[in-house]
């Protein structure tokens, strides 16, 4: 439908792999990177990054669900969100600092409520 043209998804979690991952990047939609990608086997999580635009990334947490290594098995928490944000630095081969930077921005362009509520605090 027309009327949802523009608007930009979220999809949070990603797991779909390269064959997903571009027919969401074609569509202008962004990918959400969970604790899975500091999984040891989810090659398919990360096999997308050399795919993706980088004002296409998002970090997250599931919480509670899908901590990231080294805390599996236990309950997540939104704390744990650096250890998504680090494993998506090295996977990228970037400072943890830009790439923190960078999705922080791709949050604010994804979700532009957040960020007039943003500028208005």
């Amino acid at each position: 439908r027309p009327e949802f043209d523009a608007l930009r998804v979220d999809f949070h979690s990603f797991s779909g792999g390269a064959a997903m991952a571009e027919e969401v990047l074609e569509r202008g939609d962004v990918l959400g990177l969970s604790g899975m990608i500091t999984f040891q086997k989810a090659d398919n999580v990360r096999e997308v990054l050399p795919l993706t635009p980088r004002d296409r990334l998002l970090v997250e947490t599931d919480a509670p669900y899908l901590a990231p290594a080294p805390y599996r098995g236990r309950p997540n928490r939104p704390a744990y969100v650096i250890e998504v944000l680090d494993r998506l630095a090295r996977e990228l081969g970037h400072e943890i600092g830009e790439v923190a930077r960078m999705t922080t921005d791709n949050f604010f362009r994804t979700f532009p409520r957040a960020a007039a509520l943003d500028a208005a605090l």
